[in-house]
């Protein structure tokens, strides 16, 4: 009886298992099939379908398989029939197997019997009768497999349907979309910094604090605005390109006063060595952080300062104030003639006194001014103009004015008994003056990230990340500003900061009266080539760069010279220039990588008003008088078009 149970018993796994080889066989095919129709959507059709596809598609196929062989499984009788069959044994086993179920009947026991001794016989021959193979269609599924790999590897890519490019498109689009708005809220943080490191807000400055604040907000609401489709990165792109003219303006404005104070702190000179010599070299070499902590120093220093250090401590202050209260009244008094200025612009124009005051507590609103100005009778383009002129004076006035202020806080800090609680005050204005560099600095670098999240919006092409170049408008950088701008010319006659990043670098009373080619950015600090000796230069240095005398001079560029250099923004950076305390004359530049740009102004006439602002901050004393001959000479070799410069001898310096 076990003996015949045990042969239906691996009879029946050997069919089993032969179903499932089968069947296995059968839905790897289609699933092989399946993944060749997958393998064209993707290359040929641009589908972008998930792996994961592929892979339930196979483990469908197994599973399946398990089903389906365990669902058709034969039963004991069945299998006993297959074997007598199989075997030729005339239905012994079968017969035994139907006796084995049947009890108390005569002829069970022989008949049993006879089935145990046929099963014993056919066990050694049930392997071979009911061997387990593979069928012809493994062979098909080796020829699927084999295409299928050689079509993953030959297949070409295409996109018949261009699904393919609207996808990559769109998530281009997303890609620049959110990069844009990263650029955007980087923006945001560094106009928030700018706002909290801004000195306390005066009546002068107030509306550039509102400016900033509205940018701000303006900028957060930005972040949030879906710029997915390619209406809404117009739009955005628009926005962008105006609110990064306008924080380089607020930036611009920021640094023509820290350049006003500055160098009117370069001009400081005690008249005596003394504990201030430290705090009064910082503020020359326009390092607030380094004199707000030697203020500091010195106010922990002074309870325990002999007498005579305490008077010579109090005889510096007192000269440094003295020199700052005369400057302020100076800068009150440019103040006051922009605002006549700007007084006389519209009396000229034929506006009324009462209309004058109207505009005056409107703060001079530019529409405001060209409105009446029409109708005083100007034409449009006239009108125009003169507001345009208006603005700059009321520019120039504001700046004179907010100078004036820092100033006078200065002198009134460093007037009177010098004791710690005036030397703490005293180090907090110094304190002052370095978070509104630092304001300056955060107003730059929200340009740079608003014009940046422009350039993604405006240029869909570009990868994220890359900078692809100034959009038409954009503002890339600011240029530096001109000889009379560094040697101390008023802002009455100063030109307003160019936004063109080609315009020409300052000239050579920038350098402190240089009379030959300019220093390049890649020269060290303490090296100026072509200049005569002097703060800033060494005796018998040999310049890196090739020298000329005059710009006239053209520059040949050798065989095989190796490419220029990319144009770069100017961004200026105070270095000690020289080891005795004097009057800092000079600025190195730092460079940053720009697109090039056109120039905005004619080589004459800037030449003209170059040489006339030098010429005037000569004869006001702001250059000190061992460079006049240096400057004079230097512009005398700079001849407009067309013209020859008459030579003239310049005076010797006494």
């Amino acid at each position: 009886m076990v003996e015949l149970h045990q042969l239906v018993e691996r009879a029946k796994a050997r069919l089993v298992a032969q179903a499932g080889l089968d069947h296995l066989a059968r839905l790897l095919l289609t699933a092989t099939a399946g993944e060749m129709m997958l393998l064209l959507l993707r290359r040929w059709a641009g589908m972008s379908l998930p792996w994961l596809l592929d892979v339930l598609m196979f483990l469908t196929a197994i599973a399946a398989t398990v089903w389906l062989t365990w669902r058709g499984r034969p039963g004991d009788l069945n299998v006993a029939v297959e074997i007598d069959q199989r075997l030729k044994l005339k239905d012994s086993i079968a017969t035994g197997l139907y006796a084995s179920e049947q009890i108390d009947q005569p002829f069970t026991g022989k008949v049993l019997d006879e089935a145990k001794r046929t099963a014993a016989a056919a066990s050694s021959a049930l392997p071979k009768a009911f061997a387990v193979k593979l069928d012809r269609n493994w062979a098909y599924l080796a020829a699927v497999v084999l295409m299928l790999l050689l079509l993953a590897w030959l297949l070409p890519s295409a996109d018949l349907l261009g699904i393919r490019g609207n996808r990559l498109n769109r998530q281009r689009q997303q890609t620049q979309a959110q990069a844009a708005k990263e650029q955007v809220k980087q923006a945001a943080e560094a106009v928030k910094e700018a706002e909290r490191t801004t000195r306390p807000s005066t009546p002068a400055t107030q509306p550039a604090g509102d400016t900033m604040a509205k940018l701000r907000q303006e900028l957060v609401e930005m972040s949030r605005q879906n710029m997915e489709t390619p209406e809404s990165r117009r739009d955005a792109a628009a926005k962008l390109d105006q609110m990064q003219q306008q924080l380089g303006q607020q930036a611009d404005q920021k640094d023509n006063q820290l350049h006003q104070v500055r160098n009117a702190l370069s001009r400081l000179d005690p008249p005596k060595p003394g504990p201030a010599d430290a705090f009064a070299d910082a503020l020359r070499k326009g390092d607030y952080n380094q004199a707000q902590q030697e203020a500091a120093q010195l106010a922990q220093q002074t309870p325990n300062m002999s007498p005579q250090d305490k008077e010579k401590l109090q005889n510096q202050m007192q000269s440094m104030s003295d020199q700052l209260g005369k400057q302020a009244q100076q800068q009150q008094q440019q103040a006051q003639q922009a605002e006549k200025a700007v007084r006389d612009r519209l009396q000229s124009a034929g506006v009324d006194r009462a209309a004058a005051d109207k505009l005056k507590a409107q703060r001079y609103d530019p529409k405001a001014v060209e409105q009446a100005l029409r109708n005083a009778g100007q034409s449009p383009e006239q009108a125009r103009q003169t507001a345009q002129q208006i603005a700059q004076d009321c520019r120039q006035c504001d700046l004179a004015n907010q100078t004036q202020q820092q100033l006078q806080q200065l002198s009134q800090a460093m007037s009177g008994q010098q004791t710690p609680q005036q030397l703490q005050q005293l180090a907090q204005q110094s304190g002052q003056l370095a978070q509104q560099q630092q304001s300056a600095q955060q107003l730059r670098q929200a340009q740079s990230s608003a014009r940046q999240a422009m350039q993604q919006c405006a240029n869909p092409g570009s990868a994220p990340g890359s900078n692809p170049g100034s959009s038409p408008g954009s503002k890339p950088g600011r240029s530096t500003t001109s000889a009379a701008n560094r040697a101390g010319s008023s802002p009455g006659n100063r030109p307003a900061p160019s936004a063109n990043p080609a315009s020409p670098t300052s000239s050579a009373a920038n350098r402190g009266g240089s009379s030959g080619n300019q220093p390049s950015p890649s020269n060290s600090p303490g090296t100026v080539p072509g200049s005569a000796p002097g703060p800033g230069s060494t005796p018998g240095s040999t310049p890196s760069s090739a020298t000329g005398s005059g710009a006239g001079n053209a520059h040949v560029t050798p065989p095989n010279a190796p490419p220029p250099a990319p144009l770069h923004a100017a961004t200026e950076e105070r270095r000690d220039i020289a080891p005795w305390r004097g009057r800092v004359i000079a600025s190195w530049v730092n460079t940053q990588d720009l697109t090039k740009g056109n120039a905005s102004a004619e080589f004459d006439q800037t030449l003209t008003e170059a040489k006339s602002d030098a010429q005037r901050a000569i004869t006001e004393d702001h250059v000190p008088r061992r460079y006049h001959a240096a400057v004079q000479d230097y512009f005398n070799q700079l001849a407009p078009k067309g013209s020859t410069a008459a030579p003239t001898t310049a005076p010797a310096s006494p």
